[in-house]
């Protein structure tokens, strides 16, 4: 029978912390759910579909939302418009703004990546942001960790979907806040989804890195040293 973690050798009570905490670290990469964000609504008025037509309360042209989520966390990617109206229920559409969105994780985390998924079409004046500005907080007030990336567009032909991406450093953050910058003269930009994600460096979304590993191999090595002891 295995005793209480506070009876165990000193030597198993930190291999045992040791691999507690590799394997917290491991289990904390991967998608991060949204609880509720807030913006400017999309335009509405005489456009059918263009604000986000899933969030809970008011949602009319020009309206601030707040308290809920809708469009942009529901799971459901906008596709090719066509010629067809009711396409664009996916999508929010800003027209000459540059909309400030802030996500709200519901507790502190840690987050180094948001991606949105946007919409691109040249004939209906829709272009893709050109950079954003993501910044970080854990009371909503207070803002740091602030970071500016550029895009560099493929040129788009006709229609087509894109996922842009912002990485940074990571955080430790409630509070997510992006801003999508478009250059003059762009009227139009189209997003359907956003995903916010910790994932540790690599890319690795819940293998430890190396130096995890290490310590790993220490707490087993401190394990096996201890049950020799005990057994000479």
């Amino acid at each position: 029978m295995f005793a209480p973690f506070t009876t165990l050798h000193p030597a198993l009570r930190s291999a045992a912390a040791i691999a507690a905490l590799v394997g917290a670290a491991a289990a904390q990469a991967g998608p991060l759910t949204v609880t509720s964000y807030s913006m400017p609504n999309g335009a509405s008025g005489n456009y059918f579909g263009y604000g986000d037509n899933a969030y809970p309360g008011t949602n009319g042209s020009g309206a601030f939302l707040s308290g809920g989520t809708g469009d942009l966390t529901n799971g459901v990617l906008g596709g090719d418009i066509g010629s067809t109206a009711t396409n664009w229920v996916p999508y929010v559409l800003w027209q000459n703004t540059n909309p400030t969105i802030t996500f709200d994780l519901g507790s502190a985390q840690s987050v180094n990546r948001l991606s949105g998924h946007f919409l691109a079409f040249g004939q209906a004046a829709v272009y893709l942001p050109d950079a954003a500005r993501i910044r970080y907080s854990l009371d909503n007030i207070n803002y740091f960790g602030e970071s500016l990336v550029d895009f560099v567009h493929t040129p788009v032909s006709a229609s087509e979907q894109r996922w842009l991406s912002l990485a940074t450093a990571a955080q430790q953050a409630r509070y997510v806040q992006v801003q999508w910058l478009r250059e003059p003269g762009r009227q139009w930009m189209a997003l359907s989804e956003v995903a916010l994600s910790f994932e540790e460096p690599g890319g690795s979304t819940g293998v430890p890195e190396p130096t995890s590993a290490a310590l790993a191999l220490a707490a087993l090595g401190a394990l096996a040293a201890a049950r020799r002891r005990q057994r000479g």
